[in-house]
């Protein structure tokens, strides 16, 4: 079940073993009694038809709130519909990076850690300067509760009391998610007791991820239209060469001390700083003004070269083959 708070704009989640009426009425207190700990007191319920006739009458009565119903196929008049829609993507993104091994019958315990990251990406609507987490629950302690990849693989450690003496001194498992009433402390899934087990010694093994990597095809197409755009306008294309050559170099010492295993310490090398000259030697130079039609000629030129590679049959023609046209 999702529900939406509008002054917040904080979604709240509670996992239903079914659609019966019995579970929906559990799901929903259980989801009231959350608001009402936060100081939260609803006056007003928008909602679907649904919903049994039991379940309307426990929203009147035992809760006192004023109930609306939504036109019969009208979805975009219940805010609840769009929070559903953005809790779906924002939870099947992360069941995506999960490990491969991940067992889906506990997606249910990644629902606490699921709602607390959309909350903090989600903007309240009464304060907009405030994430719909922090009208809530106040500013989120990054270092109290340090956020980590739900799903992946962990090394969660056993305590000296509980492991044996030829032991090993931690077992497998997943992340859960962090526990918001301890200080660093993690709940995870242990593979050989198939049970969670909270522990503030936790080794993350998430997986690999690749170094972006400079310069690709699309990157010197896209560059080099870039250029040409800057001839034809009269720009200099000096400061975007030298960054690229900066972080050429960069990437090359990276690569360099991970294949090292250590880190370089030499540096790129930069260019020197110009020294001052006469007022009299800069009036006397006169540099040449550069010849537009040759410099749109030659970026003109590595657009055809690239575009050749690729699929596409765009051909682009220079000045003299225009005037020949």
């Amino acid at each position: 079940m999702v529900l939406c708070e509008t002054d917040s704009n904080c979604i709240l989640v509670e996992p239903m073993s079914s659609k019966e009426d019995k579970e929906m009425k559990r799901a929903y207190e259980h989801l009231l009694k959350q608001l009402k700990r936060l100081g939260v007191v609803p006056k007003k319920h928008v909602m679907d038809n649904k919903v049994s006739d039991s379940m309307k009458d426990m929203i009147r009565d035992n809760f006192e709130m004023t109930l609306e119903l939504v036109p019969p196929g009208c979805h975009r008049q219940n805010t609840a519909e769009v929070a559903i829609r953005n809790f779906k993507a924002h939870f099947l993104s992360i069941l995506a990076g999960t490990a491969e091994d991940f067992p889906m019958s506990l997606w249910d315990r990644l629902l606490p850690q699921a709602e607390l990251t959309i909350n903090l990406l989600r903007q309240a609507n009464a304060n907009p300067k405030l994430s719909a987490y922090a009208y809530l629950h106040g500013p989120f302690d990054y270092n109290k509760m340090p956020l980590a990849p739900m799903g992946c693989r962990v090394q969660v450690h056993e305590k000296p009391d509980q492991r044996g003496t030829w032991d090993y001194h931690s077992v497998d498992g997943w992340y859960l998610y962090i526990s918001p009433k301890h200080y660093r402390v993690h709940n995870c899934h242990v593979k050989s007791t198939n049970a969670e087990r909270m522990s503030d010694t936790v080794k993350f093994q998430c997986k690999n991820i690749t170094n972006p990597t400079l310069l690709s095809h699309a990157d010197k197409l896209m560059h080099t239209i870039y250029k040409c755009s800057n001839l034809i306008e009269g720009k200099s294309n000096e400061q975007a060469e030298a960054a690229i050559k900066e972080m050429e170099r960069l990437i090359e010492l990276t690569q360099a001390a991970i294949k090292e295993g250590k880190v370089s310490n030499e540096a790129p090398t930069s260019q020197p700083c110009p020294r001052a000259e006469k007022w009299s030697d800069v009036v006397r130079r006169e540099p040449t003004p550069p010849d537009p039609l040759r410099s749109v000629t030659r970026a003109i030129s590595k657009l055809n070269s690239l575009l050749k590679t690729t699929t596409s049959s765009v051909v682009l023609l220079l000045p003299h083959q225009l005037q020949q046209k």
